[in-house]
């Protein structure tokens, strides 16, 4: 009854701690940043070439194993995070070299741009150093287990900017990879070739090619 008593005595003071409370917890949950994964998905070819690719067997590893995680670490590499950064141009956006700096911040970044006025290729590249770290945080790529999809999920306050850059990603590995392809058939082509001028001149020539 004394415990009652007092609590009915002091319901002005519970109240308002209550009150300022759930505004603080309402402020918070309103002014939360919301953020967004989008996912991109590539599957890998399982086919091989074995003139392309060569004939070499890979020991005490299957070579669908060895594919798969070499793929999912040539999307995570540096290079092609710096692509990426480039590609979409993230180093002059706020989102990668950070919010709202202040007025001295402001002041001291204006007077080292003009004491560094031939320094902006160094800025630059700090710039995307930044971006490509920021990019490397939100940046997962994944395997399913037993299947040749790897999911590259990238997560961003923007689900456009999110998917956008989830794309870049695969886009850009595609590219390397039909390049890389396009380079091997090249150079399997001009070893065919020179096999074949070399069997000409044997048949040609018989006694030389004893």
């Amino acid at each position: 009854g004394k415990l009652l008593g007092q609590l009915a005595a002091r319901w002005k003071s519970i109240t308002m701690v209550f009150l300022v409370a759930l505004a603080i917890g309402f402020l918070i949950v309103t002014n939360m940043q919301k953020r967004f994964t989008a996912e991109a998905v590539l599957i890998i070819d399982p086919r091989r070439n074995t003139i392309i690719e060569g004939t070499a067997a890979l020991t005490a590893m299957q070579w669908d194993t060895v594919a798969v995680n070499t793929e999912v670490s040539m999307l995570q590499l540096p290079g092609l995070i710096l692509q990426v950064v480039r590609k979409l141009e993230l180093s002059s956006s706020p989102e990668y070299i950070g919010k709202g700096p202040g007025y001295v911040s402001q002041l001291v970044g204006m007077v080292r741009a003009r004491q560094q006025s031939d320094g902006g290729v160094q800025v630059n590249r700090q710039r995307e150093a930044l971006a490509s770290a920021v990019v490397r945080r939100n940046l997962r790529v994944q395997n399913e287990a037993r299947t040749y999809a790897i999911r590259i999920r990238y997560t961003s306050p923007d689900p456009v900017h999110a998917a956008d850059v989830a794309n870049a990603f695969a886009e850009l590995h595609i590219a390397a990879e039909r390049e890389g392809r396009i380079k091997a058939i090249r150079d399997a082509s001009q070893w065919l070739h020179r096999e074949i001028d070399t069997l000409r001149e044997r048949v040609a020539n018989p006694e030389a090619g004893e």
